[in-house]
């Protein structure tokens, strides 16, 4: 009798366990195929928060200068070639040269004395500059040179090439030889008397310009992000608008420029943009390519799915986000903005 009972006792058991099993079955597979069932509308919620990015490399507006000698003998003919890259504007070139004692330069054609640390002014007409090198010295002397540019309705020097000039000397040197150097008012000395050996040193002061495009290896990239504007961008055309709000159901967009404002090109790097949606989303870019000192990229982006927080709607943009470049400056990575947006009744 004992026996039956505890028979029964585990049929009881066991069929309970199976029916538990079934039960914990059913509401498994429910939730598993709810979920799998609203997958795609998760990921397209995600997707949909950003639906459009565009960028625009623009690179600076710089000067290259090509020596057809760097390394000349005291009497040789150097020839100047030089590439203005990204002009936009018309303007003049003049050329440059630093002084160094018993030095100087003669223009080519004509045997005109050029005058260190005073801008020579030339027509340009084939981006070439032809030169004669002098050197009363022995030894080899270093010069600093550079082709300007400054604008038409413009004093201030907008461009500059620079290259580097290193002159071998000669024992024999030429009594003719004339060191001569230019005047800060302009003003130049006479012309030059076979056997006549002329000294003038007036310090003259260039002024200042862009070196944009140069990367010095010994310098130091610094990315700066800066945003342009925030909008709207239209679905049909895609044209971005500026504006302080949208209504809620529109794509926003916002407008934004990394520039690079250091001394050495970036190699390759990322940035990451938080855009106000909902739910909350950020952009992390692909990489992005190496820039110049001076060039940047021009970017726009819009999103779906805005907030309706009002001021609370804050776009910040991140050049750099993992620090993975040394920079000279690392606070002007990260810029914000908002873009409120209201319902339309």
């Amino acid at each position: 009798m004992k026996n039956n009972k505890n028979q029964f006792q585990d049929s009881i058991v066991k069929i309970l366990a199976v029916v538990g099993a079934i039960a914990v079955l059913s509401v498994g597979g429910f939730i598993t195929v709810t979920v799998l069932k609203n997958i795609p509308d998760i990921f397209g919620n995600i997707a949909a928060q950003v639906v459009s990015i565009t960028q625009r490399f623009i690179p600076a507006e710089r000067i290259i200068v090509t020596l057809s000698d760097e390394n000349p003998v005291n009497g040789d003919l150097v020839r100047l070639s030089f590439e203005h890259q990204n002009k936009n504007d018309d303007g003049s070139y003049s050329f440059f040269y630093e002084c160094r004692e018993g030095v100087h330069f003669e223009r080519a054609a004509s045997d005109e004395v050029i005058f260190c640390n005073t801008p020579y002014n030339f027509i340009n007409q084939d981006n070439t500059f032809s030169f004669r090198v002098f050197s009363a010295g022995e030894g080899s002397s270093g010069v600093p040179l550079s082709v300007n540019f400054v604008q038409n309705n413009s004093e201030r020097i907008s461009e500059r090439g620079q290259s580097v000039l290193n002159i071998r000397g000669e024992k024999n040197i030429d009594s003719t030889m004339v060191i001569i150097r230019g005047g800060e008012d302009g003003n130049r000395p006479a012309k030059r008397t076979p056997g006549q050996k002329i000294e003038e040193e007036i310090l003259f002061n260039q002024t200042s310009g862009s070196t944009a495009g140069v990367s010095n290896p010994n310098g130091i990239p610094d990315l700066k992000a800066t945003i342009l504007a925030v909008g709207r961008i239209d679905r049909e055309t895609n044209v971005f608008t500026a504006t302080s709000s949208i209504p809620q159901a529109d794509r926003g967009a916002v407008k934004f420029e990394i520039l690079n404002v250091g001394t050495k090109s970036t190699g390759s790097w990322h940035f990451n943009v938080v855009v106000p949606t909902f739910p909350a989303f950020i952009y992390h870019s692909k990489s992005q390519p190496s820039l110049l000192p001076g060039d940047k990229i021009e970017y726009t982006i819009g999103f779906d799915s805005i907030k309706n927080d009002g001021a609370e709607n804050v776009i910040v943009v991140n050049a750099d986000p993992i620090g993975s470049i040394k920079e000279s400056l690392e606070t002007n990575n990260i810029v914000k903005s908002v873009l409120p947006a209201y319902n339309i009744e």
